[in-house]
């Protein structure tokens, strides 16, 4: 059909081109590269893939696309923010934003769908210059952590030369050594040693270099793959499936994070490493970020220390009006305000601190997070966090995330001669929080489903997850199928 150079096969396309004819490839032959989108990938499976265009507004694309079909007023991605009161200038820059990010999410699904694709060998490539702009890499390359340009044991970093001038075709040596690389791969993966030898003597006395038996004993110190076979060998056996180091002291972990891990190490890793969307950010009726309206208002509320139902009432509208709370699911949020209010409408005065961010290094690993609330009393502080929702906490979940708060307190330098005495769930759409006193190293259940347990046994927990996260992260992270049913993110595993 065609030669194997790229000028034969440019040709080959050009004869096609001018006849006006297509041509469905072949693609059983084992020696065939199949040309494809990422869409057309899915459910297929290759030795080696090249996914290309890893640089900023190529891949992901944030522009662009086919335009629906139906009218944005009848789009259920947008079709809330009609009812919104907003000009014909705000909405449209409202609808374009929403769109954005929606494009970003599929982007990254279809980016994670085409790396998964390779079952040996994966290249991510990109440009230097675009149309003669330089472009930065790709998010996805840095949610990868693929940052520094290191080398690893299954990681390598390649940067071509530059190069000036016209393009011109493959000389006949240069065929000749594409030729002679190609059959020494395969004697290779024949385990035909000789033949190996003699096609790469065969390849150096091409380019010019000596091919005599005393140049293969003289230099057999550097050429002896003993200490390089036994790390391979090391590698193979420890069950290690990525080179790229943990960085525990940079690494940082929160108590979702944790949870996340504790219900399915699978889950963690899309999450926290991979940052993959969940059918859940799909949802475009609001109703994911009802929870973090709910934090918001009662954090505007408790740092200007409300005296009034009213006045959290107030709050609520108010931000109901800001474009960041556009078509936010509000089902259930009044009855939450209530609840909050009857429990606490005594003991907002004594509030410390509310959405207090951390960061912290505890035994060598680096947590972070962000305390509800932290409120004075009488024997020392009391940690508080809302829940919303009307499923359970677990009792070990409940002590991952109070837990994590405690130590936080107890360590961080920012909460200095503070003394945790009291742990607090708030759990809003629930009949009573789950409320916890810490006695010594004992942490005793006051109210709520669940047990009490210490502060030792949480410290261990907290760590131990810590420790296989890390040794995960090295080793490959598990699903844990007992969650698969009702995960957001099962669509990746199937």
């Amino acid at each position: 059909m065609h030669g194997s150079n790229l000028s034969d096969f440019i040709d080959y396309l050009e004869l096609f081109n001018e006849l006006g004819q297509e041509h469905k490839t072949e693609t059983s032959d084992a020696n065939a590269i199949n040309l494809m989108t990422v869409h057309a990938s899915k459910g297929l499976e290759f030795d080696t893939v090249i996914l290309v265009n890893l640089a900023h507004q190529r891949f992901p694309l944030t522009r662009g696309g086919v335009e629906p079909l139906i009218p944005d007023e009848l789009d259920p991605q947008v079709n809330d923010l009609f009812n919104e009161g907003l000009g014909e200038k705000e909405l449209e820059a409202a609808i374009k934003e929403r769109m954005q990010e929606f494009k970003l999410k599929e982007e990254r699904k279809l980016c994670y769908v085409a790396m998964t694709r390779a079952k040996k060998s994966l290249t991510l490539t990109r440009a230097k210059e675009y149309g003669g702009s330089e472009r930065e890499p790709s998010i996805f390359i840095s949610d990868l952590g693929l940052t520094d340009y290191g080398d690893y044991d299954t990681i390598t970093y390649l940067k071509d030369e530059e190069t000036s001038g016209d393009w011109s075709p493959d000389t006949e040596l240069d065929r000749e050594k594409k030729i002679i690389i190609n059959q020494l791969i395969k004697s290779l993966e024949e385990n035909d040693i000789n033949t190996s030898i003699n096609h790469l003597l065969t390849y150096k006395g091409l380019i010019g270099q000596e091919t005599n038996q005393k140049e293969l004993t003289s230099n057999w110190e550097s050429i002896n793959p003993t200490d390089r076979l036994k790390r391979l060998q090391d590698k193979i056996k420890s069950g290690i499936i990525n080179s790229l180091p943990f960085d525990a002291t940079n690494f940082k972990l929160s108590a979702s994070a944790l949870k996340s891990y504790h219900k399915c190490p699978r889950q963690f890793e899309l999450t926290s490493i991979y940052r993959m969307p969940s059918y859940w950010d799909e949802d475009s009726s609001g109703a994911t970020n009802r929870g973090s309206f709910v934090h918001e208002v009662l954090e505007q509320g408790v740092k200007i220390k409300v005296k009034t139902i009213k006045e959290l009432f107030d709050i609520k509208d108010s931000l109901l009006k800001q474009p960041k709370w556009r078509g936010v699911n509000t089902d259930g949020v009044d009855n939450m305000l209530k609840v909050f209010w009857e429990r606490n409408k005594g003991r907002i005065e004594s509030n410390l601190f509310t959405e207090e961010k951390f960061d912290f290094l505890f035994k060598d690993f680096r947590f972070n997070g962000t305390i509800d609330r932290i409120d004075k009393v009488d024997d020392g502080v009391e940690v508080i966090d809302y829940k919303t929702g009307k499923s359970d906490v677990t009792p070990d979940e409940a002590f991952i995330q109070l837990g994590l708060y405690t130590i936080a307190i107890i360590t961080s330098a920012q909460f200095k001669g503070l003394k945790p005495t009291r742990l607090t769930l708030d759990m809003l759409e629930h009949e009573k929080p789950k409320e916890y006193k810490i006695e010594g190293d004992e942490i005793k259940l006051l109210s709520g489903r669940g047990k009490s347990t210490t502060m030792k046994e949480v410290e261990e927990m907290i760590l131990n997850l810590a420790k296989n996260i890390m040794h995960d992260y090295q080793h490959g992270f598990k699903k844990n199928n007992k969650e698969c049913e009702r995960c957001p993110y099962k669509f990746y595993c199937e």
